[in-house]
């Protein structure tokens, strides 16, 4: 009895969880663009284990035709795609099958091109004060080195700060605690610096009236050249803005009115859809209507012909018991007759019996 309890006591305390094996399930997909226009990646992981190994197919289509796919050497479950054109209005749709020894499970994802460009964060951020000016804060960055084409594709940046003793992000434009903030990219500081320098040197040479007038003119002229050389970079940076924009801007319309005529379309061929069943409609109701007259005709003849045939037969009977009142009258007359015979002929017979007694 002890010995039962024991080992009772031992399987209790030696109890385990046991994971059964299990088919692939549903995917959770995510795709992202940060090399815009190179290409982008998909990442996708299962929503419930299998518990035994699974492996994974990759399709991309785009405008009814298969991508190239390049798996990631140090992801697993991760692919990368090049996109086949720029500013494209047809979306692209990922299929992603799990299989294993169990089964298999297809998930499908789709997006537009706009919506997964998503830059990687700026490298290199740097915040120094300025010089004799504590109150200043200079802030340099530099662009992510996965964009590859900062100018065609130029960057926004939005820039938050927060005091020790705050707790939440603010925005450089509150001005709070007197700090001052430069929004600059690489090769900004170096400008500032320079034009910070011209401005001492053109006020020490108002100090010394002579030889300063010259290096300030001299000073002016490079500055007047480097800002025209400036502006004509900024016009034709945002001459370039401007075309992105622009083609940014006509695609969007062109997605519109593609939309607006996908619409229309919908809307025509609802249109002449319900006109058809209309038609249908009427013609089935005109086809069950001249069935019914047909029906009520066929049975009109139909009730023609049996009346027909009950007159006939009713007069085939009349004419029957005519013939038959015919015959009774007949054989009534005929036996009257008969009577009238014999009746005369006892008579004559009594009449010549009587001559005979005379006689």
């Amino acid at each position: 009895m002890a010995t039962d309890e024991n080992a009772r006591r031992t399987c209790e305390t030696r109890r385990a969880t046991l994971w059964t094996d299990v088919p692939p399930g549903e995917l959770s997909i995510t795709c992202r663009s940060n090399t815009y226009p190179k290409g982008f990646y998909c990442t996708w992981t299962l929503l419930h284990r299998t518990f035994i190994p699974t492996t994974f197919e990759f399709d991309v289509q785009h405008n009814q035709r298969s991508l190239e796919v390049q798996p990631d050497p140090s992801h697993k479950n991760r692919c990368h795609v090049r996109f086949p054109e720029v500013f494209s209005s047809h979306p692209y749709f990922v299929n992603i099958t799990a299989i294993n020894a169990l089964g298999k499970a297809a998930t499908t994802y789709s997006f537009e091109e706009s919506y997964i460009v998503k830059p990687d964060p700026p490298v290199r951020v740097v915040a120094t004060p300025v010089k004799d000016n504590p109150r200043r804060l200079e802030v340099s960055w530099n662009s992510p080195s996965t964009w590859p084409d900062t100018n065609s594709f130029p960057l926004k940046y939005f820039l938050r700060y927060r005091p020790l003793i705050r707790e939440q992000w603010q925005h450089p434009v509150n001005m709070l605690y007197f700090f001052q903030f430069y929004y600059k990219q690489e090769g900004e500081r170096e400008r500032v610096r320079r034009e910070e320098e011209g401005k001492g040197e053109r006020g020490r040479g108002v100090e010394k009236r002579g030889e300063g007038d010259k290096e300030r003119k001299e000073g002016e002229r490079e500055e007047e050249v480097k800002e025209r050389k400036k502006r004509k970079g900024e016009t034709e940076k945002d001459e370039r803005k401007k075309e992105v924009g622009e083609k940014i801007r006509k695609r969007r319309e062109r997605e519109k009115e593609e939309r607006e005529t996908e619409k229309r379309k919908q809307r025509n061929k609802k249109g002449k859809e319900r006109e058809r069943s209309l038609e249908e409609k009427e013609l089935k109701e005109k086809k069950e209507e001249k069935r019914k007259r047909e029906e009520k005709g066929e049975k009109k003849e139909r009730w023609k012909m049996k009346e027909k045939e009950r007159e006939k037969e009713e007069r085939r009977k009349r004419q029957e018991e005519r013939r038959s009142e015919n015959g009774l009258k007949e054989r009534e007359w005929r036996e009257k007759l008969m009577k009238k015979r014999e009746k005369g002929e006892r008579k004559k017979k009594g009449r010549e019996r009587r001559k005979e007694k005379k006689r």
